[in-house]
């Protein structure tokens, strides 16, 4: 663990306005500071520069390489965010998308907010529109050891809000350098519907939570509304999904990504009574690689929740988790309520020799026995 302030900086921009408006403010706090340098990294992209090299990363996804670098106190990060309805709402009227498309969009941005929190040289900041864009300037410059100087910070904040007066607020300076961005609150008149606007904070307001430090760990939740059909590929999930037919897939998704750690996991579901007798499997997925799979046995019908646990190393690809049918079946009904996730760990703190086994894919299942909660 590094203990002396780390020369490496980062600054984490997800795909907000507020961000976009930050990246173009450090960029001019950079220039003409040789031999500072300044560096975009993807997702897939590793740290090559030595520990003593001064560089300002600048990250939408962080790679596992940052975010190993975060965790370690190698690099001190600044998180700039804005609030998850709010950002929510940018995202889809900017780009055009559906809340599915855009949630998973900011959550790959969020995969170093464990890293974050934990880290005693990294900050996050979620300021407020009113606040006056030359203080949010001057803050931004104090914690990534850039230029505080008055001529430097009126210079960057020229530079990013060429037609702002000095004295202009944070929103205003964002607006008028990018088109759409959304004022604090304002999303809620975007996001119309009370059913999305719990969706957006039960997924992605616990995930921001986690890079304000251990303390403010929440559950991520994925209710029913985020999980798609497996009868009709692409189309929401029905609250109530029948389990006539062969074994297959009845619910699958959502596609959204975590940031690495070990997490506790509990399933909600409904099952009819006349298929007490029809076990299910709950397959967790990262990419190509199989995190937990876990059986859910005969149980009577009704409401019943059960627990495991799964370790999540690679932040770059989203998680996909299946509920299938093991066996056909000539009735039968059930409703995948919802999934809800806890970090227990970060990556960092747990042995790998700790993590439950998981049967390879040409296996008969041998899988994590599920404990029955209710």
């Amino acid at each position: 663990m590094v203990t002396a302030a780390p020369v490496r900086r980062a600054l984490i921009a997800p795909p907000t306005g507020f961000a976009l408006w930050a990246s173009v403010v450090v960029k001019a706090l950079v220039a003409g500071q040789p031999p500072l340098q300044m560096r975009r990294i993807g997702r897939a992209d590793a740290l090559t520069e030595a520990a003593d090299q001064p560089v300002i990363y600048v990250s939408t996804y962080p790679s596992r390489g940052l975010i190993e670098a975060i965790a370690q106190g190698e690099v001190a990060a600044l998180y700039v965010v804005e609030d998850a309805v709010d950002s929510a709402a940018y995202l889809m009227t900017s780009a055009s998308c559906k809340l599915r498309e855009a949630l998973r969009t900011l959550s790959a941005a969020t995969t170093a907010n464990l890293a974050i929190g934990n880290a005693a040289a990294s900050r996050l900041m979620m300021p407020n529109g009113d606040t006056p864009a030359l203080q949010i300037v001057a803050e931004m410059a104090a914690i990534l050891g850039l230029p505080g100087d008055a001529t430097s910070l009126n210079r960057a904040l020229a530079a990013a809000s060429p037609k702002c007066a000095p004295t202009a607020t944070l929103d205003e300076a964002v607006l008028a350098r990018v088109t759409g961005h959304v004022r604090r609150g304002g999303g809620a008149a975007l996001i119309a519907s009370d059913g999305d606007r719990a969706i957006v904070a039960n997924a992605l307001y616990p995930l921001l939570d986690l890079a304000h430090g251990p303390h403010q760990r929440q559950a991520i939740t994925w209710p029913t509304e985020m999980f798609l059909d497996g009868d009709n590929p692409g189309s929401t999930a029905p609250q109530v999904a029948s389990a006539v037919g062969p074994s297959r897939v009845i619910y699958y998704g959502p596609y959204l990504h975590l940031p690495p750690a070990l997490y506790g996991v509990e399933v909600v579901a409904w099952f009819g009574p006349e298929i007490a007798d029809l076990p299910f499997i709950v397959n967790v997925q990262c990419g190509k690689t199989t995190l937990a799979k876990v059986r859910l046995p005969q149980r009577p019908g009704g409401t019943y929740a059960g627990a495991f646990e799964f370790r999540h190393d690679n932040p770059a690809d989203p998680i996909e988790m299946q509920v299938c049918s093991e066996l056909g079946s000539i009735e039968g009904r059930l409703s995948l309520r919802e999934v809800r996730m806890q970090v227990l760990r970060p990556v960092g703190e747990v042995p790998a020799a700790s993590t439950a086994p998981v049967a390879p894919a040409a296996s008969p299942p041998s899988e994590q026995p599920l404990a029955a909660g209710r």
